[in-house]
């Protein structure tokens, strides 16, 4: 790891150089024309995997946060970009994670994109995980977030919605070269951070360059408390290179790395458990795309590879006499070799082969829109494992890492979804559209020499669909019902995985089927002059739900003080909620208020019904902005808030990071009142005082509120000032 920090170090000094060695030899002088970088905030493309369409006209749920949102967010991480949109809520174990539920499902049931090529993997942790933030938020230009089942589209792991990142891209007009560059420090943690990018036009030629380092100190949260190795370091690179032979065709690279390193997670304190995380992810992509007028509209064709490498150091400290807690938490976090009783060494690779073609057809002079491909992704998985005990602390390498050597994993479908005008009802009166889809999918599994199962191998194949019913006036009205359907293969943890994953003792199965959902949304959008406001309503009924169930493991109910659970798919669950969004302008003034309210439940074979998992309580945002378009600033006050959640899974009663007592105790609180409602304010001010210049303010939980969201292993940032300065040429 430290020869591959020294060049992730080296790659993104060189590219910081390079922005900077432009900046001397050309001088500050007028900004490039960026040409078809920046997408309208009202225009999305995850909705229907096409064009680009009016986020007002789309069948679907779904929030955009655009380039001019992003730098005023000035987000620590990729989850941070998400905080404040409607029916998004962002739950974070450790420093260096957040996962966004949507819909009340997280983690694998919800699926990333980056430039529209599938970020997930076979072994993204079930429940709760880092990966969504290895993304340097500083490549971010865009983020779209679609609510309920997509997997008509996008296939396994779309279940809660789709959250899309798009990379910034190169100009495919203007000046011959550009740059920019962005220093930035946060105050809650003491963290500095800076990144840059080069971009140009060499004939048919655009490129891209950039990278990014931040360095996050120790976080400090409402009412001063301090989070244990919550320091650690972030780098990211990227390049693109775009050719266009011709107007509709044109030939796209792309590559992004990042690296986390010495993330660290001490939410299981109180049991002696702390662990330090290392991440290194590539991604790369080639892209053909040819748009054309007449009947075919678009051909694009992709192909892909993520490669991502996790390193896990655990150390295990030794519990007080009466084993509830540690007499030296201190000493533990230090990590002492005096308290640790033995450590343990994770090494993870899964590398990603994956390709999707689609083709969209417009047919009946636009009345009828046809898309249709396919999509396959292969995972190999390599795992290694390695213990040392307190009485010298030497390394013996283990039989099994967190799975199988050798493991692989198959996941591919084919799709077909159109969109048609039935009925234009004349000027001002609308249209009524249909849009049905389908998809066919497979997947398989295969894992040598699991304990206690052997050698397993298991597929399973099938068909799911969608179809909305709109009245649609563009721009104006738009009145929507929808049926679509999810679907999740069970991942390699849930059927392959043997041993401590932090708050529980897992073991395998290989009899686990796909988790599915049937989900019914009723919608209504409306924008009149200068006011907007949408709503949905919205009801899931899941089956074959991947749960917990208490288990065995060689005759125990519990190892090392942890209870034995095995993956099972319980009998069904239902989720059903509804959301809002309103926005008003009024002369230079924006008031903008969201809100969401979810409820979920699963019930067993038995018919015991309870809550389900880490379901986010009653929550949302509001602001109100002034801005001055003709003096270049703004200036922003907004609140977010969510209420109390006392209705808790069997599963949360036992998580600390939900019922703990304290951050150095075992012990659950009993009754366990789950966690408390909170209110945080913040303000925000930006000043573009040149073309080429523009300074970003903001001051988070302005009160210095102590509260932790839902499901979190920490509590949230106390006040936290954060300054960026950003100039292009």
């Amino acid at each position: 790891m430290r020869l591959v920090r020294i060049i992730s170090v080296g790659l993104v000094f060189f590219s910081c150089f390079g922005v900077a060695n432009q900046v001397i030899a050309s001088g500050p002088g007028e900004p490039p024309e960026v040409v078809d970088t920046v997408v309208l905030p009202d225009v999305v493309v995850t909705t229907t995997r096409r064009n680009k369409e009016p986020l007002q006209d789309s069948v679907r749920s779904a929030d955009v946060v655009d380039e001019a949102a992003l730098e005023e967010i000035q987000a620590q991480n990729a989850a941070d970009t998400m905080e404040e949109m409607t029916g998004v809520f962002v739950q974070r174990t450790n420093r260096g994670a957040g996962a966004p539920i949507l819909r009340g499902l997280i983690g694998p049931q919800n699926l990333i994109l980056v430039d529209g090529v599938r970020y997930n993997t076979s072994t993204f942790r079930t429940g709760p995980n880092q990966y969504l933030s290895l993304i340097d938020p500083f490549a971010i230009q865009r983020i779209e977030v679609v609510r309920g089942p997509s997997s008509v589209l996008y296939g396994n792991g779309a279940m809660g919605g789709v959250m899309q990142i798009f990379t910034h891209k190169p100009p495919r007009k203007g000046n011959a070269i550009g740059g920019q560059t962005d220093v930035r420090f946060a105050s809650a943690d003491l963290s500095p951070a800076a990144s840059g990018r080069v971009w140009g036009t060499v004939g048919d030629v655009s490129y891209l360059a950039g990278g990014s380092y931040l360095h996050y100190g120790s976080l400090r949260t409402g009412g001063g408390a301090t989070v244990p190795l919550s320091s650690y370091r972030m780098a990211g690179w990227r390049t693109r290179l775009e050719y266009r032979p011709t107007p509709a065709l044109s030939i796209r690279l792309n590559y992004l790395g990042s690296l986390v390193d010495e993330a660290g997670r001490v939410d299981q304190l109180g049991k002696g458990d702390v662990r330090q995380y290392d991440n290194l992810d590539h991604l790369a992509w080639l892209r053909f795309q040819y748009d054309g007028k007449g009947l075919l509209s678009r051909v694009r064709a992709t192909l892909s590879y993520h490669g991502l490498t996790e390193h896990i150091d655990r150390h295990t400290c030794a519990l007080n006499g009466v084993g509830d807690g540690l007499d030296n938490p201190d000493q533990c976090i230090a990590l002492n070799e005096e308290t640790i009783t033995k450590k343990r060494r994770y090494d993870d690779v899964v590398d990603v082969l994956g390709g999707d073609v689609h083709a969209l057809f417009t047919i009946w002079e636009g009345r009828v829109r046809l898309t249709l491909g396919g999509d396959v992704a292969h995972d190999w998985v390599g795992s290694k494992r390695a213990d040392a005990k307190s009485d010298a602390f030497v390394f013996e390498s283990k039989d099994r890492g967190n799975f199988s050597e050798g493991s692989t994993y198959l996941t591919a479908g084919a799709y077909l979804h159109t969109a048609t005008q039935v009925v234009d009802f004349g000027p001002g009166m609308g249209e009524l559209n249909v849009l049905v889809g389908s998809r066919y999918s497979h997947f398989s599994a295969r894992a040598p020499e699991v304990p206690g199962l052997g050698n397993v191998a298991y597929s399973y194949s099938g068909a799911i669909g969608s179809g909305s019913i709109q009245w649609l006036r563009p721009g104006k009205t738009n009145l929507y019902v929808s049926f679509s359907q999810g679907f999740r293969a069970p991942n390699l943890q849930e059927s392959t995985v043997l041993g401590d994953t932090g708050s529980k003792f897992e073991i395998p199965n290989d009899d686990l089927l796909p988790e599915r959902s049937d989900t019914l949304e009723a919608g209504f959008k409306a924008s009149v002059s200068d006011f907007s406001v949408s709503a949905a309503w919205f009801m899931s009924w899941l089956k074959d739900v991947i749960d917990e169930a208490p288990a065995e493991w060689e005759g125990q109910t519990d190892v090392d003080g942890k209870p034995v659970i095995q993956r099972v798919n319980t009998a069904r669950g239902r989720f059903h909620g509804a959301e809002g969004a309103i926005q008003w302008r009024l002369w230079r003034f924006t008031l903008a208020a969201n809100a969401a309210w979810i409820l979920g439940d699963l019930t067993n074979s038995d018919d015991e019904t309870v809550p389900a998992r880490r379901v986010p309580p009653l929550s949302g945002m509001g602001s109100l902005r002034y801005t001055d378009v003709d003096r270049g600033w703004f200036i922003l006050g907004g609140v977010r808030w969510a209420l109390a959640q006392d209705r808790l899974h069997p599963s949360d009663k036992n998580d600390l990071r939900i019922c703990g007592v304290d951050s150095y105790s075992k012990t659950l609180a009993d009754p366990c009142s789950g966690t408390d409602g909170w209110v945080a304010l913040h303000a925000r001010a930006g000043w573009r005082p040149t073309d080429w210049a523009r300074l970003q303010l903001s001051v988070n939980n302005v009160l210095d509120t102590s509260y932790r969201t839902h499901g979190s292993g920490t509590d949230a940032a106390g006040v936290d000032v954060r300054l960026t300065a950003t100039l292009q040429f």
